[in-house]
């Protein structure tokens, strides 16, 4: 257990600004910061800094990508130091382990940036504030009782004094151990901010231009390449034409690279206009290790994977089946992949929008003569958008080994038709299912086929998360276990089931990743489809089904409950056209019921509107929730109607957003 003592470290700049610190607990990383830092290594280890003139900078250490960590970690920090969450000048962190928060990396991702720091921010900050009052106290000889906050400022009711936060800084840095423990954390019912802070701190950067994305990025002398790669996955180059691409108008140079060549410019635009000079026959490809597959082929495999074993029926029941195919879909974040490397002599600089910033940091130290000390990578403030494709160091690779080449800064940028045809996919999976009735569910069984997400990262990233001998044997490990855990995961809910769920691993060299939710993204829908499956079998209505299989678990029930309360359920009638549609789904923590309005209207899916009722526990700013399951409705819509990726000879047929 760590003691608050222990838990934060203040120190001074040589300016007079306050520096907050804090130790993360990991597992590989559990020293406590040092006590006195400088200015420049401040970057690495601060959350907060309080500059003379009383304003709060405060260091973000989770990716912000849409989902609202700014605001968050803001609301949360701001709760407990009694600071309006609009005072904050927020600042990505740098990539450092005393940030991480899972193997001592950096990550951002299933769901966990505000659970990881909802403790950790208050606990930082009712320290910060605790000590601003002991040193407030100190200074005017009054009990600490008598000091008070808000917004920045401390007060003395009795005297009328009034003075900043800042105005302490150096008695705050000055004091010792010596003082008492913080107060407790502020209970629930005296929050300020948590559960009713709703201003976006986001919205007017983004809404202006005023902000940079990581594509925004630029370096005096930076030139701008992009990266010609075989149309196969894991396809390498056997050679090209380099005296001839060199030759082309705009082309600085070419690099060769694992994946493809690199074509540099001074700008984007100029090696788009390279790129679209380029004949075929420039360059030859080897495609021994790639896998040349077709979709139709990928999903007889999967099922015949599948062992299609039947339950036995006794008199007086029925069996139900129901097999359900889905594709693999990519990620289409808005801003596509992009990177900026430099090379000096004795340091390596990244900038990269990341979901893992350590990620690029522990591979460059890994694969080139840079020590830790040596690499600077810095994460973009914003994302445009993450959902899992940003954890991945494929572009980074890319952009490593360019850098290393080259004796300038270098901005890698892929294109939109680079990101649908050359990213790591949501894996597509086949789910058979058999239940048995009679007048309730007496057996009910799903079989998976689908690849290994954590298996396909044995190879990349888990030798960064984990130490390389525990990264070796994770896919032994997992084939000993015989099951793909991922892509079990959701597939059993609350409902009160006889649940048997296998999963059979099928290999392939597409490569696959984590995609917003994971294994809820398959389980969600093709368990709720089969519920309705069954319950149309038992001639019941999904909505009493449902209830009935809920009743142990009281938060399930309730938003139920109550989705179907606002849809009018009851009062609503299908006709041969247009009904309702109802789900829930426990992931993340997280209960979630909707119901959709949907019509077939001349052979085309219509989707009129779509209720939702969600129960998260503790909610830290209820509009960004609002604003997550909106635009996670509209995520799934995308994947369900329009988002399939496949394949043709082992290359993607689709290459925009367009098909």
């Amino acid at each position: 257990m760590i003691t608050r003592r222990d838990f934060v470290h203040y120190s001074v700049t040589s300016g007079g600004s306050l520096l907050v610190l804090t130790g993360l607990p990991s597992c590989q990383s559990r020293k406590k910061p040092e006590s006195i830092i400088t200015s420049e290594q401040s970057l690495k280890t601060l959350y907060l800094e309080v500059p003379t003139d009383n304003r709060f900078i405060l260091t973000f250490d989770k990716a912000e990508m849409g989902q609202g960590v700014i605001t968050g970690q803001a609301t949360l920090f701001g709760e407990e130091a009694d600071i309006d969450p609009r005072r904050f000048i927020m600042k990505p962190a740098m990539a450092d382990e005393r940030y991480g928060s899972f193997m001592g990396q950096m990550l951002t991702g299933g769901s966990t940036s505000t659970p990881d720091r909802f403790e950790l921010l208050r606990t930082l900050a009712a320290g910060y504030r605790h000590r601003v009052r002991f040193a407030a106290a100190n200074e005017w000889k009054i009990p600490i009782s008598e000091v008070e906050t808000n917004d920045g400022f401390v007060y003395h009711r009795k005297t009328k004094k009034r003075l900043p936060y800042a105005y302490f800084n150096t008695a705050v840095a000055a004091l010792k151990d010596d003082v008492p423990d913080p107060v407790p954390l502020k209970p629930k019912s005296k929050w300020r901010y948590i559960g009713k802070f709703d201003h976006s701190l986001d919205a007017e950067e983004k809404s202006t231009g005023s902000t940079d994305f990581g594509l925004d990025f630029s370096l005096k002398g930076m030139k701008t390449a992009i990266l010609i790669r075989s149309p196969a996955f894991k396809g390498k180059l056997k050679s090209y034409d380099q005296k001839t691409i060199e030759s082309m108008e705009y082309v600085i140079k070419t690099v060769e690279t694992t994946r493809g060549v690199a074509i540099i410019c001074d700008s984007y635009w100029r090696c788009l206009k390279v790129k679209n000079g380029l004949r075929p026959d420039m360059f030859v490809w080897d495609n021994s290790e790639a896998s040349l597959v077709n979709s139709g082929d990928l999903f007889s495999q999967y099922r015949n994977a599948l062992k299609g074993e039947k339950p036995s029926v006794n008199p007086g029941q029925k069996l139900v089946s129901a097999e359900y195919s889905l594709p693999f879909l990519n990620h289409a974040p808005m801003e596509p992949q992009n990177a900026v490397a430099w090379k000096q002599k004795d340091r390596f600089d990244m900038w990269v929008p990341s979901q893992a910033a350590t990620f690029p940091k522990t591979y460059i130290q890994d694969h080139s003569h840079f020590e830790s000390d040596q690499i600077y990578v810095h994460n973009a403030k914003y994302l445009g958008g993450g959902f899992g494709r940003r954890a991945q160091i494929d572009f980074v690779i890319e952009v490593f080994e360019i850098a290393m080449k080259v004796d300038f800064p270098v901005k890698l940028v892929w294109s939109r038709e680079d990101d649908i045809q050359h990213s790591p996919l949501r894996p597509m999976s086949v789910h058979q299912f058999h239940a048995v009735i009679d007048k309730g569910v007496v057996s009910w069984s799903q079989q998976i086929a689908a690849q290994s997400i954590a298996q396909n990262h044995t190879s990349d990233l888990f030798p960064i998360i984990f130490p390389k001998w525990i990264a070796g044997s994770v896919g032994t490990m997992m084939d000993w276990a015989g099951a793909v855990p991922m892509a079990k995961e959701g597939s059993e809910q609350p409902y009160d089931l006889p649940y048997d769920i296998s999963a059979e691993e099928q290999k392939s060299s597409i490569p696959v990743t984590f995609w917003r939710s994971v294994g809820h993204s398959h389980n969600g829908f093709v368990v709720e489809s089969f519920l309705d499956e069954v319950a149309h079998e038992l001639n019941k209505d999904p909505l009493d089904f449902r209830l009935n299989l809920l009743s142990k678990d009281l938060r399930a029930k309730r938003v139920t409950e109550k989705v179907a309360e606002m849809a009018g359920w009851k009062e609503r009638q299908p006709t041969n056209r247009r009904a309702l549609g109802l789900a829930y789904h426990f992931s993340f923590n997280t209960h979630c019921a909707q119901i959709a309005d949907v019509e077939i209207d001349q052979g085309q899916i219509k989707i009129h509107q779509v209720w939702a009722v969600v129960d998260s526990g503790i909610i830290v700013n209820p509009d960004i929730v609002k604003k997550q399951i909106e635009s996670g409705i509209i995520f799934g819509i995308t994947a369900a109607l329009f988002g399939k990726i496949e394949f043709k000879n082992g290359s993607i047929v689709q290459s925009n957003f367009h098909d």
